[in-house]
């Protein structure tokens, strides 16, 4: 390359970087092995100042060292894959990038692969397979979005999130239902042996009467459970327990052996059970029903997991909010309570510019 601007390098200096192992592990294709510490001592060489850089001329004197084992050509590529940014100035890590990625790590080692046959032994592949896999995976890599792309698919999935999920919204709906959970028990395990009639009395005593709020005339926000949230139907009662199954009538089973059935509680499949009290009937009916359930010791030691699902809307946030109260059956012999919600809004399409992010982000995708 005729560029007077290339300096000219002295005789020391050239056999300085002949002696370099760098050379090697680029002709031998071992372009894996090469370190920042392998770049960094000819950048020592070419950068005696310390500047922490060398100049795109000074990239482009490696040319005049002989016995490289590398040709010119792959040099100067060299030189301009690793000042992509154009800036003039070549770093000891843009050096090394040039080195393993790209088109001209890529050349590098397909000379490197095609340099005479090769015995193909166990745990090996042929030289031929390897150059298609090579191929395909920089033309994969080259396929890939671009940062710019990364970036809008991130904006356009954070605008669609904000505008079908008020986070902030459903996050205080959430935290005051849980606040009114709060009020009516605040002990979340109870013993089981008088913990099944102590839950159903919590469910006929304060539960209820706190989400079937119907008198229109004393209660100031009739119909509502935390003020502003409206029950939609009524709520589920889910219920999932193992029925009876056949089991061995041996001493670890004795505790469960039904004699007369010849049956095991708890050894049959898993199954589900749901009563569903709507919101429209009379709280008292629902009391009712609650007591039947506590006379027939419908949750009973066969129950895993016994869910009030109820469904809100809330006209003031704008928001559906879905709600589990979870009590699950512990094998220590107590019942855990947890609370669980989700929320979304209720008309996510309310301004015709809504659907924007939604056709943004299918358009990006495709």
């Amino acid at each position: 390359m005729d560029d007077p601007n290339i300096p000219t390098l002295t005789l020391e200096t050239k056999i300085l970087l002949q002696k370099l192992k760098i050379w090697d592990k680029i002709a031998a294709g071992n372009l894996h092995n090469i370190t920042l510490a392998d770049v960094q001592a000819v950048f020592d060489i070419l950068d005696p100042g310390e500047k922490g850089y060398i100049t795109r001329s000074e990239c482009f004197a490696l040319t005049q060292v002989q016995n490289v084992k590398v040709s010119q050509q792959y040099l100067q590529d060299l030189c301009e894959d690793a000042d992509k940014d154009n800036s003039g100035t070549v770093s000891a890590e843009e050096f090394l990038k040039a080195l393993t990625t790209g088109q001209v790590a890529f050349n590098f080692l397909k000379e490197s692969l095609g340099k005479g046959p090769k015995e193909v032994k166990q745990n090996e592949c042929d030289r031929s397979d390897l150059l298609a896999w090579l191929k395909e995976e920089y033309e994969t890599m080259s396929a890939l979005y671009s940062m710019p792309t990364v970036f809008l698919l991130l904006f356009a999935y954070t605008y669609f999130i904000t505008t079908h999920i008020d986070t902030t919204s459903a996050w205080r709906t959430g935290h005051t239902l849980h606040e009114n959970l709060d009020t009516l028990w605040k002990v979340t395990k109870v013993p089981n042996r008088r913990g099944v009639f102590t839950q159903m009395a919590w469910t006929h005593d304060t539960w209820l009467p706190k989400y079937f709020r119907q008198d229109l005339v004393s209660d100031p926000y009739p119909g509502r459970v935390a003020v502003y949230n409206q029950i939609i139907g009524g709520s589920r009662l889910h219920k999932e327990f193992l029925q009876s199954g056949p089991c061995p009538a041996n001493e670890e089973n004795s505790f469960l052996f039904n004699a007369l059935t010849g049956t095991c509680d708890r050894f049959g499949v898993k199954t589900d059970e749901d009563i569903v009290l709507p919101y429209h009937l009379d709280i008292g009916i629902h009391q009712r029903t609650i007591r039947n359930l506590t006379e027939s010791f419908w949750f009973d030691y066969r129950t895993e997991l016994l869910e009030y699902q109820t469904i809100f809307y809330n006209a003031h946030m704008n928001l559906i909010t879905f709600e589990r109260l979870q009590w699950n059956a512990q094998t220590d012999g107590f019942i855990q309570l947890y609370f669980r919600f989700e929320s979304w809004i209720a008309e996510p399409y309310k301004s015709p510019w809504a659907v924007l992010p939604d056709i943004l982000f299918v358009v990006i995708l495709l």
